[in-house]
């Protein structure tokens, strides 16, 4: 009974139909923290239109609740949402959009946006095009076998810089998906007894299934090996961990002397000749794939270096910063200024000038 009344509140306030005396029971609870499970599930409900963000732990504010609840798309009911001071900083920022470097093995560069939707080059019997909702595609079906052959050991890069992603689908049919600041180096053509790539950044994987060729993915301090699966490497040079998260399948990962297979919603975390197996929240580390930022229990330091990724901006702290939780999920689409209201309601205070966000804790 108690759920149902619970949810019942919850739906009220959405809805826009409690009255002053279920409000102010509504209030009451909010700041006890006995809804923060009601509020999580309309949140994952009204995520697909709107962003939420949150500060974890028992010590709500009526404040910090009815700000995440405006942000949802709540607005006009009760409260009315504070404005975000802008700067010439602040209009200058833009989130990051489909677009990347394609640097060819010799030695030419193509560059690639969202204006690509044709054949973009056909060189040596291969056929590039960048396909509206598949990214990057290579064509070898008009290759000879002489061209074939010289083909072996040539490979292409390509590269997303901050602000940028891009889609890309190999030879073999395997296709890959790059964050921000990422680099992904692969042969033209696959050959021999692996089909091997290596990685830089962020980058999530559809392996295309060859029983008698295993797909291999180097990157930081790790090596993983698999046959046909999906999956996703964080491998940041800023990131302390080296951090695979399995989808589907199964995968083999190694570093030094030490291997271990991981299953699907496992995440292997690499470190200096160690390999820790957690089991993880997986649409948390896909969520950039998708379109979203998901924090869940994420520090404000590991939310901020996915922001100075995707809105390639620096990030300071104040010497008084004190590193605390957040869980939330807000598009990527949104711009720096509502990412910045967000933060703000969500009790940090962040600014903006000149591409660097300043950040401190609130009252």
């Amino acid at each position: 009974m108690q759920s149902q009344f619970y949810t019942r509140l919850v739906k009220g306030y959405v809805d826009k139909t409690l009255t002053k005396e279920e409000l102010a029971v509504f209030f009451d609870l909010l700041s006890k923290g006995e809804l923060e499970s009601y509020l999580n599930e309309d949140m994952d409900r009204a995520i697909k239109e709107k962003v939420a963000l949150k500060k974890t732990g028992s010590n709500w504010s009526l404040l910090k609740y009815a700000a995440i609840l405006l942000l949802l798309g709540f607005a006009g009911y009760y409260f009315i949402p504070g404005g975000v001071k802008t700067n010439e900083g602040t209009l200058a920022v833009l989130p990051g959009y489909k677009h990347a470097v394609l640097r060819m093995a010799d030695g030419a560069e193509i560059l690639l946006d969202t204006n690509h939707r044709e054949e973009i080059l056909t060189q040596s019997g291969i056929v590039l095009s960048a396909k509206s909702g598949e990214g990057l595609v290579y064509d070898l079906t008009k290759l000879n076998i002489a061209q074939k052959e010289n083909l072996t050991n040539q490979y292409s890069t390509l590269e997303t810089p901050k602000g940028g992603t891009y889609q890309l689908m190999l030879s073999d049919g395997t296709k890959v998906w790059l964050n921000s600041a990422s680099k992904l180096k692969f042969p033209l053509l696959f050959s021999g007894n692996t089909r091997s790539v290596e990685i830089e950044g962020e980058v999530y994987f559809e392996v295309a299934h060859r029983k008698m060729t295993p797909f291999v993915v180097k990157s930081r301090d790790q090596e993983i090996k698999v046959l046909g699966t999906v999956f996703n490497i964080n491998a940041y040079a800023n990131e302390s961990l080296v951090k695979t998260t399995l989808v589907e399948g199964s995968i083999a990962i190694s570093t030094g002397a030490v291997s271990k297979v991981i299953l699907p919603g496992q995440e292997a975390q690499v470190g200096k000749h160690t390999i820790n197996v957690k089991q993880v929240d997986v649409a948390q580390a896909v969520a950039w794939k998708n379109g979203y930022f998901k924090f869940d229990k994420l520090t404000v330091s590991e939310i901020m270096r996915q922001v100075e990724r995707w809105y390639d901006v620096e990030v300071v702290y104040d010497s008084a910063f004190r590193d605390e939780l957040f869980v939330g999920k807000i598009q990527r689409s949104a711009g720096i200024a509502e990412l910045i209201s967000i933060f703000n309601e969500g009790g940090l205070k962040v600014t903006l000038k000149d591409r660097k966000l300043r950040v401190t804790n609130g009252k």
